[in-house]
């Protein structure tokens, strides 16, 4: 039996899941050649570029004493500086906290030769620094020849029973005016040397 034609009953509008909803996006990001944003991965800091060159150096007191300047990063913190030189007993002092705005940086280090293993250690000297914002170590090779290598051969090799000190001497000089105090400072190297005179004794004469 015929009757009336009745129109189709709507179904019902589903809401899209987060699923789904994410899924759309993306379809419509891709055909729009648009693209999400994706926070960036920080690359992890590369090491601090240093050298290092002799820059003086003096024997005092059976001890070389040596100074190196450094040059890194600028004004960037400095952590460490361990020296590797085997065969000899090495002390590293004068390490400032940071580079200079510059990217200098002096430090000195005191060598005792221990023979006959200090003579092969030459070959391979070289400081262990940690610097820069994440600390990194980086192995910096230095140059022995001169002073150190000098006197580590002389030594290893018996010409000398104990190494001479070439330090800074004070003596008395002459001329000047009368009733004045003149005084004759030799140094036995170049070097950042700072020589503070605390008290004067008079000898005869004076």
């Amino acid at each position: 039996m015929s009757g009336p034609e009745r129109p189709p009953r709507r179904l019902p509008r589903l809401q899209p899941s987060r699923t789904q909803a994410a899924l759309l996006l993306a379809v419509a990001l891709t055909a729009t050649g648009g693209a999400l944003s994706v926070p960036a991965v920080r690359a992890a800091s590369a090491p601090p570029q240093v050298s290092a060159v002799q820059s003086g150096g003096a024997v005092v007191a059976g001890r070389v004493r040596l100074y190196l300047l450094l040059q890194g990063p600028p004004s960037a913190r400095l952590r460490a500086v361990v020296p590797r030189l085997r065969g000899s007993t090495v002390t590293a002092d004068l390490v400032p906290r940071a580079f200079s705005a510059e990217g200098d940086a002096v430090v000195r280090l005191d060598v005792a030769p221990r023979c006959p293993g200090a003579v092969d250690g030459l070959d391979d000297a070289a400081l262990d620094v940690t610097a820069g914002p994440a600390d990194r170590t980086v192995r910096v090779p230095f140059d022995t020849s001169g002073l150190l290598a000098g006197t580590v051969r002389a030594r290893c090799a018996g010409l000398v029973e104990t190494v001479p000190v070439r330090g800074p001497r004070v003596s008395a000089g002459t001329g000047g005016p009368a009733g004045a105090l003149r005084t004759v400072v030799e140094l036995g190297a170049p070097g950042p040397e700072v020589l503070v005179v605390t008290s004067v004794t008079p000898g005869p004469g004076l």
